[in-house]
């Protein structure tokens, strides 16, 4: 997006802090809507970054979440563990948080759709307009005009 203005909407789903746009000393920014998705105490270059975006800017926080939460291993990991002889806790479990991977890939995928369909089809989304009672897992901030209009 940052290159090619052509993108006219993006979203990290709990990207790394790399790169000449997200280092914590850049003050480049994107005018493009963007959904950043992070974990539970995910790092400050983020934040930075997210505070540096000024338009049609959310921060969306997944509570009970780690890093590899978005990721798909968390909804096929029961068919892995269905064959377990122990019942000790994996580590690629507890690399997941404690938020039920079904549920996590739900609340992410809602999101995702609610964000584009906004962005991109220019249709109203009452998810991103205030915190829903149906995903109380989720910290939702937002800045910017953030109206349908790009």
């Amino acid at each position: 997006m940052w290159r090619d203005r052509r993108l006219k909407a993006g979203i990290n789903m709990d990207g790394g802090s790399y790169g000449k746009l997200l280092g914590s000393g850049n003050k480049d920014r994107l005018d493009s809507p963007f959904l950043l998705m992070s974990h539970d105490g995910s790092d400050q270059a983020l934040q930075s970054f997210y505070q540096r975006l000024k338009t049609n800017a959310y921060s969306l926080t997944l509570k009970g979440s780690k890093h590899n939460t978005f990721i798909d291993f968390g909804v096929i990991l029961p068919a892995f563990s269905a064959n377990s002889t122990t019942q000790a806790e994996s580590p690629i479990k507890q690399a997941l948080g404690s938020i039920e991977p079904q549920r996590a890939a739900k609340i992410i995928n809602a999101y995702t759709l609610a964000f584009f369909n906004k962005y991109l089809k220019n249709q109203r989304e009452a998810l991103l307009e205030r915190a829903s009672s149906d995903y109380p897992e989720v910290l939702l901030e937002s800045r910017g005009k953030l109206s349908n209009k790009f």
